[in-house]
């Protein structure tokens, strides 16, 4: 039986179509996979010499015996992010999460810290996230931080326990956002925060916060 004109071109179409949705389908799914990895625009990395000294019994004609020395080195990474929409909801992940000392997120979208990422940077010390639009800074787990830096962001509320699982925590600065009313406790009674900077906010009521002797700065 011969094919019509109309049903060949038919057929033509539906097959074009097919090619076409799965092309799209499987650019989707890329982009989707590609999009839960964060790349650092900026990556810089520090050394830490580490030197082992070893003796042993062999001894030379002058009775003498033998030290090794064996050098390592450990190597940890700062981490730059910028021009990134990130989603709070999302599970990113960045390359040698473990080895990062040091994250920088600035000139970003965001609805949220993306808190799924902060389990994998097990040994994060700093965090910075500025000019950004952040508004609301959910509960921060980080427990090797030393230092967090949310300034010159939109923020305007903070989760009652936003530091309270940062047991090493020691510097805050929230400076230059848009916070009115701050109602806590956003600490756990036993860490030692030192500096707390909430200048250049719109601060009128700051409610049931650990009684801690810190550096405020309003």
């Amino acid at each position: 039986m011969k094919k019509t004109k109309s049903s060949f071109v038919m057929e033509k179409l539906f097959l074009w179509i097919s090619i076409c949705v799965l092309f799209f389908a499987t650019k989707t799914t890329g982009q989707d996979i590609q999009n839960k990895n964060i790349h650092c625009d900026k990556w810089d990395s520090i050394a830490e010499e580490h030197i082992e000294y070893s003796q042993h019994n062999d001894y030379d004609y002058y009775y003498r015996r033998h030290t090794t020395t064996r050098k390592t080195y450990t190597y940890t990474y700062e981490c730059t992010v910028r021009n990134y929409e990130i989603a709070s909801d999302r599970d990113y992940y960045i390359d040698k999460s473990d080895k990062i000392y040091k994250l920088t997120i600035e000139d970003s979208s965001m609805n949220g810290l993306p808190v799924k990422l902060f389990k994998h940077l097990t040994n994060l010390q700093t965090l910075i996230v500025k000019k950004t639009s952040l508004q609301h800074v959910d509960e921060i787990k980080l427990p090797k931080v030393t230092q967090i830096d949310l300034s010159e962001n939109e923020i305007v509320s903070l989760h009652e326990n936003t530091f309270a699982e940062c047991s090493k925590l020691s510097e805050i600065n929230l400076s230059n956002n848009n916070i009115s009313i701050l109602q806590g406790p956003f600490f756990d009674s036993n860490q030692e925060i030192k500096i707390l900077d909430l200048s250049y906010n719109k601060i009128t009521n700051i409610r049931n916060i650990h009684s801690m002797t810190f550096m405020l700065n309003l």
